[in-house]
């Protein structure tokens, strides 16, 4: 059973929708639901609130048939969407609307709801998380958790937490908090073992170098890595290192605010025999860079990309 709502014309829509989902629902047996839904702004009149407050009612009768959800809510809809009763999901994708960048002072948390052997892939953009609940979701092999502007709260200590207590991951994307903290209780690169894609971002601090210091990827493929603004003279060691003592078959590497016009990017790329794909933005780079991409050294003309 496939659902589909897009609120951006609630007018278009049926006024008894909520009928018609109960009796579809109930005809459709035991099969399991795929639910897609964006209810778009975040400004309604009272008439549209309660019309897809109805709708998202009437599928959280039904939680444990859905199988995968996707949808933008906005914000403070956390309880009425009922991730939590979704016990059999596969796939969950939960987007926060907002109606400015500025952050609740007392922000409700989203909880992903118990444990379950289904769940493989989650995804959340905007939303205060109830990090607990993630993680006990230990079959979860898909993790992306993204700011929405600058609402969002992963730190690079709950982004080692969730690496080293979720080992079956193979697709990250984190979007980090600026934080000065000391990363706690690590003395040691935590090894993700079966890691294919990594995408860090920090907009502000050091947050990705400081996360990338304390990991190892040994079957990495795709490596993306955006921290700024770019400061002048930073050579990013972290970079350089992770990719050394990770030795990875990286085919793909995106780099964002890379400083260090020469040495250390050339060096990272040296390192990356298997690479395909290098994308770079924000970066100053010299045409010297350019021309030594070309070749490995000056006696050979060996192609680095």
């Amino acid at each position: 059973s496939c659902i589909s709502i897009d609120g951006s014309a609630w007018s278009n829509l049926p006024k008894k929708i909520d009928e018609l989902l109960e009796i579809f629902l109930n005809r459709a047996g035991n099969a399991p639901i795929t639910f897609f839904i964006n209810v778009g702004r975040t400004s309604h009149s009272e008439s549209e609130q309660q019309y897809y407050e109805r709708i998202l009612t009437v599928l959280a009768a039904y939680g444990e048939r859905v199988s995968h959800m996707s949808g933008s809510f906005p914000y403070g809809l956390e309880e009425k969407v009922a991730l939590h009763k979704m016990t059999n999901a596969r796939h969950l994708s939960y987007i926060n609307i907002y109606d400015d960048e500025v952050a609740p002072a007392n922000p409700r948390k989203l909880d992903i709801g118990p444990a379950r052997k289904t769940l493989v892939a989650l995804e959340t953009h905007g939303c205060f998380l109830n990090f607990e609940s993630i993680l006990v979701q230990t079959q979860l092999t898909s993790l992306h958790i993204r700011r929405y502007l600058s609402h969002g709260d992963v730190t690079v200590n709950m982004a080692l937490r969730l690496l080293a207590q979720l080992p079956a991951l193979k697709q990250v994307s984190f979007d980090l908090m600026a934080s000065t903290t000391d990363v706690r209780g690590m003395d040691h690169r935590l090894e993700l073992r079966n890691m294919e894609t990594l995408i860090l971002a920090s907009y502000s601090g050091s947050s990705v170098s400081r996360l990338l210091k304390k990991l190892r990827a040994p079957i990495l493929q795709s490596l993306d890595v955006t921290e700024g603004p770019a400061a002048p003279g930073r050579d990013w060691p972290s970079l350089y290192e992770f990719l050394k003592i990770s030795q990875a078959p990286l085919e793909y590497m995106k780099v964002g605010a890379f400083s260090d016009s020469e040495g250390c990017l050339l060096d990272c790329i040296m390192l990356c025999a298997s690479l395909h794909c290098l994308r770079l933005f924000k970066c100053r780079i010299d045409d010297c860079v350019f021309e030594a991409l070309t070749w490995a050294d000056a006696g050979q003309k060996k192609c680095l990309l």
